[in-house]
């Protein structure tokens, strides 16, 4: 399961690149380009196509299943924040969830259904991104100003105002695969609120707002719950896993374990 995350990253980064080439005019790669929401949305209404339809439905189905994995693997707009925010490393918290997307996707869609990509035009992820990349002045100050909002709150705008993000997000809501807690093994260490770049887990309440989380699995992959182990019946502290949370020092009642450096294992 921990090795999701970075297959995942490795795969969001190759469709990053394939989709700045694209942009660029360099190189068109299997249609890479046809596989965005808002565009075959578009390509199903205006000037219908089958091909448009099915994969259309085809980004309804996997969200259905795992949630908003086409905003963390897919959607090339939120790749380049993902990859910024890994620049900027910054601990994240807490976020709430607005409501007033719904009235910026319910105005975005609504007109794309009544015939006008006006909306889609100026806040769509993807045409942002094209924009951006063909050197466009509105897409080069657009993003400029997303990426320093990724700086000071990472994905804020694809959990609160990007339209398509909204929609995806509703449908993530009562996906099959969810992100959630196993309270058993959960140490309230908060690891995963400050790496969570949606801001959607609340570890006091072990808790997961999936309709945010764009299941980027940065969580599964950081949880150190598997830090400490029973090994011939001594507790036994395994340093490669350890984060030194100090977690186990504080929840210890009679303080017998202490943290210092350590070269193999740290027993008690």
């Amino acid at each position: 399961m921990k090795k999701l995350y970075k297959i995942r990253l490795i795969i969001a980064g190759i469709i990053g690149i394939l989709s700045i080439l694209a942009f660029c005019g360099i190189i068109y790669p299997v249609k890479i380009l046809d596989i965005q929401f808002a565009a075959l949305l578009q390509r199903s209404i205006i000037d219908f196509s089958w091909i448009a339809l099915g994969l259309f439905i085809g980004i309804i189905i996997i969200t259905l299943l795992f949630g908003r994995l086409y905003c963390s693997t897919i959607c090339p707009f939120g790749i380049l924040q993902e990859f910024a925010a890994l620049l900027f490393r910054r601990k994240n918290s807490l976020q709430k969830n607005f409501k007033f997307k719904y009235i910026i996707a319910a105005l975005t869609f609504g007109a794309l259904l009544g015939g006008s990509a006006l909306f889609i035009r100026y806040i769509d992820p993807y045409t942002i991104f094209g924009s951006a990349f063909s050197l466009s002045l509105f897409g080069l100050i657009f993003t400029l100003v997303i990426l320093a909002l990724v700086f000071f709150k990472n994905r804020w705008f694809c959990t609160n105002i990007c339209p398509v993000g909204t929609v995806l997000g509703l449908l993530s809501k009562i996906s099959i695969n969810k992100i959630h807690f196993d309270k058993e093994k959960c140490v309230s260490c908060s690891m995963c609120s400050k790496i969570c770049p949606s801001g959607c887990i609340d570890f006091k309440n072990q808790t997961v707002d999936n309709e945010t989380c764009v299941k980027c699995l940065k969580c599964i992959e950081k949880c150190p719950t598997n830090a400490i182990s029973r090994i011939d019946d001594k507790i036994v502290i395994d340093s490669t896993k350890c984060i030194g949370c100090a977690t186990c020092t504080t929840a210890c009642r009679i303080n017998a374990i202490e943290i210092f450096s350590i070269n193999e294992q740290g027993k008690i």
